[in-house]
């Protein structure tokens, strides 16, 4: 029975060591090139055993004396090789910007909030791929030269601010100049991973916060 009981204990501790060890790795892709522009988002965790993928559509802005603007959106999970279709919907929303100040305010303080865990995170996520091609022309030749080394620039510019808040391992930048026609392709490619363990301990420490933030205020309310 000790024997029995002993081999139940460390598969449970081998599975957790795995679990916490293990990463989710989470793939963006935006392509645009005239015909499929779509944004898509591919999670895997559990060493693959979970996986999970969003793909929509760029959002079309419909002016009819409202800001409208219309998505379909396709949603599947997978356990396994067994893929479960989790969702597919068109969604309306009104673009208001008192609802986008609100918003803005509101993550506003929950990062003043919540700024040291959510620093820790940050600090653990790995880029393992970033991958940004685009091929542009305007048709004319020296205004697309001077379009590719702003594009240059830019796209420097972005990589370097976020390099020096992440850890990046892997960049491949491409401007390709098309200078006979008028084109515009982009594709960005990025892969990041984060280990469980480090998502458990940041949970850990969100609660941990609320805890006292809720303490804090039934203190101050009985005080009064």
């Amino acid at each position: 029975m000790k024997i029995i009981v002993g081999i139940i204990i460390f598969i449970f501790i081998s599975l957790l060591v795995l679990i916490i060890r293990s990463k989710i790795k989470i793939n963006f892709l935006i392509m645009k090139d005239g015909e499929d522009d779509h944004i898509e988002i591919n999670a895997r965790a559990l060493y693959g055993l979970f996986k999970y993928e969003k793909k929509f559509p760029f959002i079309d802005i419909i002016n009819s004396g409202e800001d409208v603007f219309e998505a379909h959106i396709k949603t599947n999970a997978k356990v396994g090789n067994i893929d479960i279709p989790v969702g597919e919907k068109t969604d309306k929303a009104i673009i208001n910007m008192d609802e986008i100040h609100y918003y803005k305010d509101k993550i506003k303080e929950i990062y003043l909030t919540y700024n040291k865990t959510i620093n820790y995170i940050r600090r653990k996520i790995i880029f393992d791929k970033v991958y940004w091609n685009t091929i542009i022309g305007t048709g004319d030749a020296a205004e697309t030269a001077v379009i590719i080394g702003i594009l240059w620039g830019l796209k420097s510019g972005i990589l370097s601010f976020i390099n020096n808040k992440l850890k990046l391992d892997d960049i491949d930048l491409k401007v390709v100049p098309n200078y006979e026609t008028t084109q515009l392709k982009t594709r960005l490619n990025c892969i990041i991973s984060l280990k469980i363990g480090y998502i458990i301990i940041a949970c850990i420490k969100f609660i941990i916060i609320k805890i006292k933030l809720e303490v804090g205020e039934k203190i101050e309310h009985a005080s009064n």
